[in-house]
């Protein structure tokens, strides 16, 4: 998760691209997912409320695979920007 929020983005037509040590592992898009992101906003909160800050994870396109200790994964999404992550073994 990042330090931004974006509150106005079109995320059921969000481009998804991931890299793994600088090989694309993932492109697709937010409409391909087996649920409507709204649908499942809508579930969720008839199950609980859902208050300011709250977050929803839905998953991924499929492709990522394993991580391994000294990894970068790169996460991009349209409208949002990137975010890498070194991948760390727990000590």
């Amino acid at each position: 998760l990042g330090d931004v929020i974006e509150t106005e983005l079109d995320a059921q037509n969000a481009r998804i691209k991931t890299t793994l040590n600088g090989v694309v592992v993932q492109d697709g898009n937010a409409d391909e997912m087996i649920n409507r992101i709204d649908y499942t906003v809508a579930f969720v909160s008839n199950i609980m409320t859902l208050n300011a800050g709250d977050i929803i994870l839905t998953g991924t396109p499929a492709g990522v695979g394993k991580l391994s200790d000294g990894d970068t994964c790169v996460i991009e999404i349209e409208g949002i920007g990137s975010l890498t992550n070194n991948v760390v073994k727990e000590i």
